[in-house]
């Protein structure tokens, strides 16, 4: 596409109401996930990786690759057909997407770049590879405070259940802990928000 195309499209669409790019904002930009999680491409970094919102969210915050044919491939596009179209809706796909965090440390230097990106989120999941059971992951509770303006917040944990006691007895034990996971989360945050938890029972043994 030339530059001349590319101005004349632009043009069109901000002749369009306010009301009626707004829409064509939200058409484009909801269903997606924001997949926080180790960087592709460089050592000891976190990205944000763009998913559609059926993903799941073991697969994308794990270390290993995930399907790239799944991703959008030009989800950005609009942004930047002008500036006017970039200042209007650059923080739009934060503020209508969920965004998903693992348990890798997240540098300090990319929050801060990413700042107020962050704190447009109201919806966040929280997805351990691990058996979360009595603490929550510090790394979690460090960044909660970025995400300033949160309504939701899932958690997705594993309860491992080993082949002794009883399934009422380790049932009772994960609800306690997810009692103390919500604490914690509370604590953390500034903002009132939901906290809905999603328990994968995993039998051992």
């Amino acid at each position: 596409m030339g530059m001349v195309q590319r101005v004349q499209e632009a043009s069109s669409f901000l002749s369009l109401p306010a009301e009626l790019r707004n829409q064509i904002y939200e058409y484009v930009f909801q269903g997606w996930v924001i997949a926080i999680r180790p960087s592709l491409r460089r050592q000891d970094s976190l990205e944000a990786d763009f998913w559609p919102v059926t993903t799941d969210p073991y697969q994308t915050t794990g270390r290993q690759a995930v399907r790239r044919a799944d991703k959008p491939s030009n989800f950005f596009a609009l942004l930047y057909t002008c500036r006017q179209t970039y200042a209007e809706a650059r923080l739009l796909p934060y503020s209508m997407n969920t965004a998903l965090c693992g348990e890798m440390p997240f540098p300090r230097a990319w929050l801060d770049d990413l700042h107020e990106q962050l704190a447009q989120i109201r919806s966040l999941q929280l997805c351990s590879h691990t058996p979360a059971n009595i603490t929550l992951s510090r790394t979690w509770l460090e960044v909660l405070p970025w995400f300033s303006h949160l309504k939701k917040i899932e958690v997705y944990w594993q309860l491992r259940v080993p082949p002794w006691g009883s399934e009422e007895e380790h049932l009772s034990t994960a609800t306690r802990d997810e009692a103390e996971m919500r604490q914690k989360i509370i604590k953390a945050t500034s903002a009132a928000c939901d906290i809905i938890f999603h328990r994968a029972v995993v039998w051992e043994g």
